[in-house]
């Protein structure tokens, strides 16, 4: 046989000992929980173990449907819907009003901010704060100036 592949890596030995372990007592814990469910039962009639075993499956099963069901909300949906969902309605007068004053107030506020920081440069008082309140938000300036440019567009 040609191995075009390369050898075959050979199975870790540890990890396959510590996974057998692991499947042997698994396989333990099966057989005492068996046996014990098996020495409780043993006085009931083969008709008996079989009603209880197609109840067990009944309730399980319907519980484990009950559960996907609700999970998907196709169950007892209008209910949890009607707690949660609340449409988003813009009221009717905010929508017919231009956008333009509130463009217009963040323009002017701008301009304001841009007043305050050009007064605070030139007065030989305040030029100290001037200096530290730029030291701690270096992009003001230029925040100010890409907005200002921004905004030149839509002045009256």
């Amino acid at each position: 046989m040609l191995r075009l592949f390369g050898k075959k890596k050979k199975e870790n030995t540890i990890r396959k000992l510590s996974g057998g372990r692991f499947m042997q007592k698994m396989l333990a814990l099966q057989r005492r929980i068996a046996d014990r469910l098996n020495g409780k039962t043993a006085g009931w009639s083969r008709r008996q173990q079989r009603m209880f075993l197609v109840i067990f499956c009944l309730g399980f099963g319907g519980a484990s449907l009950l559960m996907g069901l609700r999970a998907m909300r196709l169950v007892f949906a209008p209910s949890v819907l009607k707690s949660y969902y609340h449409p988003i309605v813009p009221p009717l007068n905010r929508m017919r009003q231009p956008a333009k004053p509130a463009i217009m107030e963040d323009i002017a506020q701008v301009r304001y901010y841009r007043h305050l920081l050009d007064s605070l440069s030139r007065d030989s008082v305040s030029k100290p704060e001037y200096e530290q309140f730029v030291r701690e938000r270096p992009g003001i300036l230029d925040s100010l100036r890409t907005l200002e440019r921004i905004y030149s567009n839509f002045e009256p």
